[in-house]
């Protein structure tokens, strides 16, 4: 990501004497400064003012525009606000009006991979945006996530912005200076623009609660997934990964699945040779000794927990190479636990399985037939250029459903209608969702890859279940608009998870 840039214009001053001046507005796009510096981290040097003396004129935004189209990088994301009067489609300069649909326009002709232009006007919803298409089928997903352009807008088409009370600022950008700056929507380092614009949402309902001055924003974008701004220096948590090799085996992973109080592991082992039950447990009881007092956890608190403690139960799951580790196919599974847990429960025999010498050791019986269905059918460029084909279509159909859901967030449309309106969408969806399940086997140096398509699509399809004639009444009205923004921001995550998964491949 490159830098973010900003112009702010505010006009305070009209020609006009039937346009009343408006004081508001040159302090709006001082706060809005100030906002975007302290919030989103941006150099002051970065954002260009116009309109501090009141007055603005079309020559002088022209100017702006332009500074800007060569001063913005390819890379960087550019903001546009503007505070003033507006009415039908238009914003009044001090000696003129211009079309907002043009402002877009002149916006978008900005060569930055993102941008974002924010109307605090009246009646400054009367605006449309076209949809994103779908990618070209062997695009990579980096290439097109992120890019695009979003509108942000204090209120309706056919409604008026209203001051904060003591009128030294507007209510919409008083919202959106308090989104901007709030930490509590940092996650991992970042704020997004997604969660920003729900803020603005979420304090102008509660507003409108009041019965006066009611306004309501809007919000379109033909953007794949979100604009996410790095504010904070982040350090994932670094799991300990542990890696052995003996001249009989190879511990391959060791993953936790604690549980309150018990430390408990899973092995995951490629076994060199043939064994047979008395070997397996002897391997067994090496790894326990092992892994036993290992600091292999999923996050600080696991780690604070049980950090020193020895393992209370270990699980073993063998395979004969690194295919069988991704698919998850074992031919032998052992379990240890140690005295303080119930082995009674987890101790039982059955068919296939029997205790040796403390150790439940079970041999799957389905493990050579998954081997031969497992097997590869295709090559690795086969594989990425199908599985690529239906996430980008799987994509632009997500996207083209989002556009629609914000419609009916922004107040556009009725539920019924957003059914209505999403029902074809619902079908390609399904279908392409069964096609990605049924993709060929994996090949597995695009595993992770593949696995991170495979979640996406789960996501989007679950866009499906929210607004269909078929489940109207599983959930409320309320409970469905919950779901959905959740789904919407795992579907953005997962876009950032596919674009890392994407550079992996490349490696």
């Amino acid at each position: 990501m490159g830098n973010v840039k900003a112009t702010l214009v505010g006009v305070s001053n009209y020609d006009n004497p039937r346009t009343p001046d408006i004081d508001a507005c040159r302090n709006d796009i001082v706060e809005v400064k100030a906002a975007l510096i302290k919030g989103l981290g941006i150099s002051s040097q970065d954002i260009r003012l116009l309109g501090s003396s009141g007055r603005v004129n079309i020559k002088e935004l022209e100017t702006e525009l332009q500074i800007a189209s060569l001063v913005v990088e390819p890379e960087d994301t550019y903001i546009f606000y503007f505070s003033g009067h507006g009415n039908n489609g238009t914003l009044a300069l001090s000696e003129t009006v211009i079309g907002v649909q043009e402002v877009i326009e002149l916006v978008d002709n900005i060569e930055a991979r993102n941008k974002i232009i924010i109307l605090d006007s009246c009646r400054s919803g009367d605006f449309l945006i076209p949809q994103i298409k779908t990618p070209d089928i062997d695009r990579m997903v980096e290439e097109f996530a992120g890019a695009g352009y979003a509108v942000m807008a204090s209120c309706g088409a056919n409604e008026n912005s209203t001051f904060y009370p003591g009128n030294k600022i507007s209510l919409y950008t008083h919202f959106l200076c308090d989104a901007l700056t709030m930490d509590c929507i940092i996650k991992k380092g970042k704020k997004s623009l997604e969660e920003i614009n729900e803020l603005i949402f979420r304090m102008i309902s509660v507003w409108n609660r009041k019965g006066v001055r009611i306004q309501h924003p809007i919000f379109r974008a033909n953007i794949t997934g979100t604009i996410y701004f790095p504010v904070q220096k982040y350090t994932s948590y670094q799991k300990q990964n542990i890696f052995k090799e003996t001249e009989e085996y190879i511990i391959y992973e060791v993953l936790p699945f604690h549980h309150s109080r018990q430390k408990r592991y899973t092995a995951k082992v490629i076994l060199k040779y043939y064994f047979d039950e008395i070997d397996i447990v002897k391997i067994t009881k090496e790894i326990i000794d092992e892994i036993k007092y290992s600091n292999v956890y999923k996050n600080e608190i696991e780690e604070r927990r049980f950090r020193g403690l020895p393992a209370n139960m270990i699980r073993c799951h063998m395979g004969n190479d690194e295919q069988d580790m991704t698919d998850c196919n074992f031919e032998w599974i052992t379990t240890w636990v140690d005295d303080t847990m119930d082995k009674n429960n987890w101790y039982r025999e059955s068919n296939g399985s029997k205790i040796l010498d403390g150790i439940l050791v079970d041999k799957q019986k389905s493990y050579n037939a998954l081997r031969i269905l497992n097997q590869q059918t295709v090559t690795t460029e086969e594989f990425i250029k199908e599985a690529r084909k239906y996430l980008n279509e799987m994509v632009a159909y997500a996207d083209q459903f989002i556009s629609k859901y914000r419609e009916y967030s922004n107040g556009n449309i009725s539920e019924s209608e957003l059914v209505n309106n999403v029902k074809d969408i619902n079908v390609q969806i399904a279908s392409i969702y069964f096609k990605i399940s049924d993709l060929p086997k994996v090949p597995l140096e695009c595993n992770s890859w593949a696995e991170s398509i495979q979640q996406i699509a789960a996501t989007i399809h679950d866009f499906t279940l929210f607004y269909s004639n078929k489940t109207m009444n599983t959930w409320s009205q309320e409970n469905r608009k919950d779901l959905m923004k959740i789904k919407i921001k795992h579907y953005q995550q997962e876009i950032e998870l596919i674009k890392q998964e994407e550079k992996k491949l490349k490696e």
